[in-house]
């Protein structure tokens, strides 16, 4: 594992920064296993002639042998001397001639003590007292409360700090010895490590061609050394290497080659790369120049540089500077990498995100993603938006999602993913269930969602996305109160309605009227048919009219008699007419039906009172046509009579004469006689009575023939005449 390299190191201080390309390496201590024994890995990359990567080798440091090889110099009480790495991990510290197993491996801050020194000068001592060594060495607490002279060298081809300490009494003691001694320790110390490193170079050797072959490269590129390490741990990156105070800049083969030119295509001065970059690239490029060599900030940036053909590459550029005695810089080594592939895809991917989220909003959903295996989950903005939360309000948790949830919902939630664990076969879910809005009330959703199990056929991730449905649940609510009202009404009208399937004439819907009628309960009705009710020919009649109405798709009506199963025959008036579904076809049939038996009876009641009257009325009418017949024969009787009076006349005078003469004379003979005082004849007198009452006899029988109606003698009041 590569040591990073400090980000920074104190203002003002001429700094020895290691470059992070170095080919050597070294890890903080490890226990080994199974002999659990603690070890240093030492590491070298190596490189072939040709600057391609040829491999690692590594060799493993005892940290108790170091100590006993360096153990033999005399420090006195409480001397030390240790090695510590550019990154501020102790790898060794000894003691008294004893390991201190409590600090190796800890971490050093990089700001301070004796990593900050390295970090300004390859090499030097100074004092350290009881709580600068505190700081120097542990954040978390004293080691052992002694002050001490600290001599150090840095080691930068591995990197590495090799320290040697003297205790302030120690220091005393031998203060006539001075430095002298302090050298002569640690380079022993460098000696050291340098053979424990030997392993490593001969193990070298034998990969690369010949060790004198990379010495002349090495000669030859005495001031590309750093450039050639860089080479070395980038194979696939161009390197630049800008020196400042000449303003030469050289550009790596591969550096170009990653454009399309050739070396020579490109000359090494800084002017060519500022007529590669981009135009809207370029302020930010020599800003982060400024900002890195001024303020010491990283410098690490993604640019856009032409190619040969025309096109730009975008490449990231990460550099590092070098500065002088004077802390000034006076050369910056970096590299580009080619990441116009991530780019692209990082460009793809904003685009699928851009087009995910217009989506998202097109179809109104919120996403969400439940890992199940680790517990996160993440619930888009819109998600939380349908609940009236920004995106920051709501933690992307389970526990939140859970929150969230309707306390009567939270159960079948967990069916869901329980199925899921449970259920190998099961890929996906639909679920309706409530979610708390920002505003107290609660929103209802759609859920569907799909599980993505790993190759052990175990769901790993749980992804969905919900619908707001509430006011699709509201309709429905209030569509489930109108088709109860509805039912209600339809169940409790006093005229009889159904309704069929327009496809097999199944009864789907009969009202209590309509079962009354029948007499059959709902249960044995729906899903029947007409044949399955009534006499097999009424059935036809029904479905006849029924087909009818489908087959003209109009309203028609028609009257039946229904003799029910108990034989009592009903009359009924139907109102038929199809319902159409949204294709224009017909889906149903309703049929509208009122109990006309009442009226049918009434009618046959009212037609046989009419036959009477009319009977009655051409009774009379033919009596009155017989009285006038009478009437009529009687006057022609009468005209009859008449003409035969006529015609009688003079037989009827002549006799009246005679009868008149016998009377006229027999009353002048009494009328004489008496006159002379003589009493008439008795035979005279009964002659002229007889001939009066021959005429009152011809006068009657005149008078009655004469007449229409035979007379009736009437007792008359004559007090009423007078």
């Amino acid at each position: 594992m590569a040591l990073p390299m400090p980000s920074s190191s104190p203002q003002g201080k001429s700094a020895v920064v290691p470059p992070r390309w170095l080919q050597s390496n070294i890890d903080r201590p490890i226990v080994l296993q199974p002999s659990a024994r603690w070890a240093i890995a030492l590491t070298r990359k190596m490189t072939a002639a040709d600057g391609t990567f040829a491999g690692i080798v590594a060799a493993f440091l005892d940290p108790t042998e170091l100590a006993k090889q360096i153990g033999l110099i005399d420090l006195g009480v409480n001397g030390s001397y240790g090695l510590i790495g550019f990154n501020g991990v102790v790898y060794t510290r000894v003691v008294d001639a004893k390991i201190d197993w409590d600090i190796s491996g800890r971490q050093l801050p990089p700001d301070r003590g004796i990593v900050a020194r390295a970090l300004q000068a390859a090499s030097g001592d100074y004092w350290i007292q009881h709580s600068a060594w505190n700081q120097g060495w542990n954040q978390q607490g004293s080691i052992d409360h002694t002050g001490r002279l600290v001599s150090y060298r840095v080691l930068q081809s591995f990197p590495l700090i090799v320290y040697v300490a003297l205790s302030e009494a120690e220091v005393y003691a031998k203060a006539n010895e001075n430095a002298h001694v302090y050298w002569g320790i640690a380079l022993p110390l460098s000696a050291a490590i340098l053979l424990a490193m030997g392993f490593v170079a001969r193990r070298e050797r034998r990969l690369l061609e010949t060790k004198s072959q990379v010495q002349r490269i090495q000669e030859k590129l005495a001031f590309g050394e750093d450039r050639d390490r860089l080479i070395g741990s980038t194979a696939n990156d161009g390197i630049w290497d800008w020196n400042i105070l000449t303003d030469d800049e050289y550009m790596s083969p591969r550096w170009k080659a990653i454009l399309g030119y050739a070396d020579e295509e490109v000359a090494n001065v800084k002017s060519s790369f500022f007529n590669l970059l981009h135009p809207d690239d370029r302020a930010a490029a020599v800003e982060a120049t400024r900002a890195h060599l001024e303020e010491r900030k990283p410098y690490a940036l993604d640019i856009r540089l032409r190619c040969k053909d025309g096109d730009y590459r975008w490449v990231h550029s990460r550099g590092t500077a070098l500065y002088d005695a004077a802390n000034d810089p006076v050369r910056m080594i970096g590299a580009i990498t080619d990441i116009t592939d991530r780019k692209q895809a990082e460009e793809a991917l904003r685009h699928s995100e851009e087009r995910y989220r217009l989506i998202e909003n097109a179809v109104d959903d919120g996403l969400y993603d439940h890992n199940l295996l680790s517990g996160e989950a993440y619930m888009s903005p819109r998600w939380k938006g349908i609940l009236g939360y920004a995106d920051d309000e709501v933690p992307n948790t389970v526990s939140a999602f859970y929150d969230l949830a309707h306390p009567d919902d939270r159960a079948a939630l967990a069916v869901v993913v329980g199925e899921y664990r449970n259920q190998p076969e099961k890929k996906s879910h639909t679920l309706d269930f409530r979610l708390r809005h920002k505003d107290g009330g609660y929103r209802w959703v759609h859920s569907r969602g799909r599980v993505f199990r790993d190759a052990m056929n175990r769901p790993i991730r749980l992804l969905g996305a919900v619908t707001d449905i509430t006011e699709r649940k509201q309709a429905e609510a209030e569509l489930r109160r109108t088709r109860a009202f509805l039912d209600t009404v339809i169940e409790n009208l006093p005229i009889m309605i159904n309704v069929k399937n327009a496809s097999d004439l199944s009864y789907v819907l009969v009202n209590r009227a309509s079962r009354k009628m029948f007499r059959i309960p709902a249960a044995q009705m729906i899903g029947k048919r007409a044949h399955d009710i009534v006499a097999p020919e009424l059935a036809v009649l029904f479905e006849a009219r029924d087909r009818e109405v489908l087959s003209r798709r109009e309203r028609m009506s028609f009257e039946s008699d229904i003799k029910r199963a108990d034989s009592a025959v009903l009359w009924v008036n139907a109102s038929k007419a199809p319902i159409l579904g949204d294709d224009g076809e017909p889906q149903f049939i309703i049929t509208l039906s009122s109990d006309i038996t009442a009226r049918k009876q009434a009618e046959e009641a009212l037609a046989n009172r009419d036959l009477e009257a009319r009977v009655a009325e051409r009774t009379a009418e033919l009596a009155r046509e017989l009285r006038r017949r009478e009437e009529a024969q009687r006057t022609l009787v009468q005209a009859q009579k008449m003409e035969a009076v006529g015609q009688l006349t003079a037989g009827i005078a002549h006799d009246f004469n005679n009868l008149l003469a016998v009377i006229q004379g027999g009353l002048e003979f009494v009328e004489g006689a008496a006159a002379r005082g003589i009493t008439a004849e008795p035979e005279l007198i009964d002659a002229t009575l007889r001939a009066t009452r021959r005429g009152r006899d011809l006068v009657q029988r005149l008078l009655t023939f004469a007449r229409q109606a035979p007379l009736q003698a009437e007792p008359t009041p004559i007090d009423q005449l007078v």
